[in-house]
């Protein structure tokens, strides 16, 4: 089996936050532009105002081939990027969930967890639902609680797009 190529997934994510940014910002950015005045003079805070507009993210499942992938991604493009995986963070548990990611404080939490053992799947059917339904629905819940964007990814074996 050859590896995935996580390239086009990465770039649309990529493409996602900036856009997300954009949208939320935008109309903030062009009507105020920072200054500061110091001991008489004008300094300009661009730069510093800019940086303060990127979101935080909590990455769930950095360990696997596409959260690794991903949380480099992040890393380089200098988001304030919080990586997780089990066991420090179980999103079948729904408590540790909800302690994690009140600490985390995200803005946008990126779901690169799964259980993805297809032929377990077939044979563990109850942990494969625990961790790819019942745990994104946990995920989901607590976003919607603490007003976080989710972006989640899944595979083709779980929908094909028909």
């Amino acid at each position: 089996m050859s590896k995935c190529n996580h390239r086009d997934t990465l770039l649309n994510l990529d493409s996602i936050l900036q856009l997300n940014s954009i949208a939320e910002d935008l109309e903030l950015a062009i009507n105020y532009i920072p200054v500061q005045t110091v001991a008489g003079t004008v300094v300009d805070q661009t730069e510093e105002f800019l940086n303060n507009m990127k979101k935080r993210i909590l990455l769930l499942g950095c360990r696997g081939m596409l959260g690794s992938d991903m949380g480099n991604m992040l890393t380089q493009s200098g988001y304030d990027t919080t990586s997780k995986d089990y066991p420090e963070i179980d999103i079948t548990d729904k408590v540790s969930l909800k302690k994690a990611m009140a600490k985390a404080k995200p803005e946008i939490v990126v779901n690169c967890a799964a259980y993805t053992d297809v032929d377990g799947c077939e044979t563990n059917i109850e942990t494969a639902f625990a961790v790819n339904a019942e745990g994104v629905k946990n995920i989901a819940e607590v976003c919607k609680k603490i007003k976080a964007k989710l972006v989640h990814y899944s595979t083709d074996y779980i929908f094909d797009g028909g």
